[in-house]
């Protein structure tokens, strides 16, 4: 193990006051250990900021999409019951026969060539009426979804430049937009409606299975209502079985009435549309759609299940060692700096791996992390979305090892050519991405030889980015950097971008 100064924490100390204090968060807890003890652990904010409530290591947060290792772990435990093997076609287990028929592990490695879709959208916007600081924005996302020009409204939405779809979105009325999302909720809000929807809608596919790596909701969803059919028992019951029962995480939950109902939970926190952080107290929901980010966990918690991903040799459970250790294995390419395995996401830096996932839901941010070389694990929660938590790993790791904080995995240099090369190069990218999703948006343009990147809707920020290479930017964000790379069809020309973690189509073009 490598040890930290105690000046190493204390500048993290300061980079986790200064990320609460630039963010807004009310709330926001970490703890970082090794295979026996706790290294550095802290609690910052309150979990309940009106009634000045303080966070504990038994807080319970929603962990969003940490959710997916447990998926994936819950998946290998039916694997090594004899159940199902991942290699099995997903139409064997489901009414759902896409081309080259992916199979379980392109389910869990995000590669079966499914586009981002809305559908996950509408099953947690539609649990969000009522609720006085997230209802107002639900809806200008929701009609993002739903007019004219998003995906499923007509074949050729693809076509829908992104004015039109924003003129068209502002033109939904409201109570359309409700009718319609619950409407939408209960057709794909069962396996057999999703998979009816993403067979006729999610279309084109990216790619072959196991070509193209593109985030999906869906398709972790999906792998859980492959659990409850080879189990014959509720997901969230098998969860219990495989992972959380054996480790002792008591406090874990998926039942979000049981959550509030707990003394030490946390509030939710959003931002309203005038941009105040404002409690939000209904949590989303996703009906049965378990498996691609319901489940509610603590420090305590996660910090029991980091150590058993990290040595899952010394601990009693449904899955072999062997197994657990293979969910770290890339298998797919995720972008430059990263590769994916089952549920969790694998890259290096200053020549350590470092194993993570992080979260992101209304009142949610959240990250786990560990390097399997080091012994070191991390966990970070907190109670306001669009937080950037998971920018704590790399500066924990890098204090660790003694490094400067900023040190990032992906730290490209500027493409050096020049200035025609250069804008040959950029002019390639420079267009409008969107996928299905609400937020799923970027938008190129070219300041000469500097790109411009707008990103997100229904407000887009420009964040700054520089060109790379044939096919690739680098956007700058402020303790990490994110790639922007091409998509190319066969012919070799640009009709989208891998963008982070999801690849967008390009659009408004006639495509």
């Amino acid at each position: 193990m490598v040890l930290s100064s105690v000046n190493r924490f204390t500048q993290l100390d300061q980079h986790l006051r200064d990320l609460l204090a630039s963010t807004g968060s009310p709330g926001l807890a970490i703890a970082i250990f090794d295979r026996e003890n706790t290294l550095f652990e802290r609690q910052f904010g309150f979990r309940d900021r009106e009634a000045e409530l303080p966070i504990t290591p038994d807080t319970i947060f929603g962990i969003a999409s940490v959710t997916k290792s447990f998926t994936a772990l819950t998946v290998l435990a039916q694997e090594a019951a004899g159940r199902l093997k991942l290699t099995d076609r997903i139409s064997a287990h489901l009414p759902l026969s896409l081309p080259g028929e992916p199979t379980l592990e392109h389910f869990l490695t995000h590669s079966t060539g499914l586009p981002p879709a809305p559908t996950m959208t509408w099953i947690r916007i539609a649990s969000q009426r009522g609720d006085p600081a997230a209802e107002a924005a639900n809806l200008t996302e929701a009609k993002l979804t739903l007019a004219n020009g998003a995906m499923g409204s007509t074949p050729n939405w693809r076509s829908v430049s992104c004015a039109e779809l924003d003129l068209a979105a502002g033109q939904v009325p409201d109570e359309e937009t409700w009718r319609r999302c619950s409407e939408l909720t209960e057709q794909v809000g069962t396996p057999d409606g999703l998979c009816a929807w993403l067979q006729e809608h999610a279309r084109p596919l990216f790619g072959a299975p196991g070509a193209v790596y593109s985030y999906s909701n869906d398709s972790f969803a999906l792998s859980g209502h492959v659990v409850e059919r080879v189990s014959g028992r509720p997901f969230e019951e098998e969860v219990a079985r495989a992972v959380l029962t054996p480790l002792g995480m008591d406090r874990s939950t998926f039942d979000a009435d049981k959550v509030v109902a707990d003394a030490d939970h946390t509030t939710l926190y959003t931002r309203d549309k005038s941009g105040a952080v404002q409690p939000s107290p209904k949590w989303q929901t996703t009906g049965r759609m378990l498996g691609g980010g319901m489940l509610k966990s603590t420090l305590n918690d996660l910090r029991k299940y980091v150590r058993y991903l990290m040595d899952p040799q010394r601990y009693s459970a449904p899955v072999p060692a062997e197994r657990v250790v293979s969910m770290r294995e890339g298998r797919v390419w995720s972008g430059p700096d990263e590769r994916y395995g089952y549920g969790l996401a694998v890259n290096k830096l200053g020549g350590v791996t470092v194993v993570t996932h992080s979260g992101s839901l209304k009142g949610v941010s959240s990250v786990i992390g560990f390097s399997p070389e080091l012994g070191i694990g991390v966990v970070g929660l907190c109670n306001l979305d669009g937080v950037p938590i998971s920018q704590i790993l790399y500066p924990t790791f890098n204090a660790l090892m003694g490094a400067p904080l900023a040190t990032r995995p992906y730290e490209p240099e500027a493409f050096s050519g020049s200035e025609p090369e250069a804008r040959e190069l950029l002019d390639e990218l420079v267009g409008e991405y969107r996928s299905g999703e609400p937020y799923g948006r970027l938008i190129i343009e070219a300041d000469g030889v500097t790109p411009r990147v707008r990103s997100g809707a229904p407000v887009a920020v420009e964040v700054p980015a520089v060109l790379i290479r044939r096919g690739e930017l680098s956007v700058r964000m402020p303790m990490n950097n994110v790639a922007v790379t091409a998509h190319r069809d066969a012919d070799g020309n640009v009709v989208g971008v891998l963008a982070g973690s999801r690849v967008l189509w390009r659009t408004g073009t006639g495509g």
